[in-house]
């Protein structure tokens, strides 16, 4: 009896997530999936899907699920995308996400996260941005990891938290225009940052701590 209830619950969210994909679809979405992490359902972006949008907003939540998650290569390469909107729902952007997204020029983040969660940047996951001029860096943001900003050209400035103690090699390479960058703590909090290799722009850059 177990056997076939379970069975039946299977069966109903299976086809309860091929409508789900199939209304995406119709309307003009972007693209999702579901996942579970330790009997908790959560929604993944995984690609740009139908819309042909210049501004992305992902919404907390898709069907009654929170949206937690921006996949590996959701938007990369993606030349007609100018902002996007991030809610504090959102803990993990996935390497390369928007990698290469050359008109990307704002890009809109909370203040924190949904405690008691930390924020998860994945490698060159905005790298090669060439029109972002500025960013806020969440609190809850214990790193940046390896090409993170690489190749953002425009950048000029960024805000990190105090929560930052880690930004990995290449984070900042070739962010050759950078020119401020705004700290909220204090310059000894800064100083015990571990900075790797490759990092010369942000070191280079003007401080100022808040």
């Amino acid at each position: 009896m177990k056997k076939k209830l379970c069975a039946f619950f299977i069966s109903i969210c299976l086809f309860s997530f091929m409508l789900v994909s199939l209304a995406a679809c119709a309307s003009g979405e972007l693209e999702y999936a579901q996942a579970n992490s330790n009997g908790l359902l959560y929604w993944r972006v995984y690609g740009i899907g139908s819309y042909k949008g210049k501004n992305i907003d992902i919404p907390k939540t898709y069907y009654g699920y929170e949206v937690t998650t921006i996949g590996r290569s959701a938007f990369a390469y993606n030349s007609r995308i100018t902002s996007v909107t991030i809610p504090e729902t959102v803990i993990d952007i996935e390497t390369h996400a928007f990698c290469a997204c050359s008109s990307l020029r704002e890009v809109n983040m909370p203040q924190s996260v949904l405690l008691p969660y930390c924020f998860y940047f994945g490698s060159y996951c905005f790298a090669s941005c060439t029109s972002l001029k500025k960013i806020t860096i969440p609190e809850n943001v214990a790193s940046l990891p390896m090409g993170v900003f690489q190749g953002c050209v425009s950048l000029k400035n960024i805000t990190l938290p105090k929560s930052l103690k880690t930004i990995e090699n290449y984070a900042f390479a070739y962010c050759d225009s950078l020119e401020t960058v705004y700290y909220s703590g204090t310059f000894y909090e800064f100083a015990r940052i571990k900075i790797g290799e490759g990092n010369e722009c942000l070191l280079k850059a003007r401080f100022v701590f808040i």
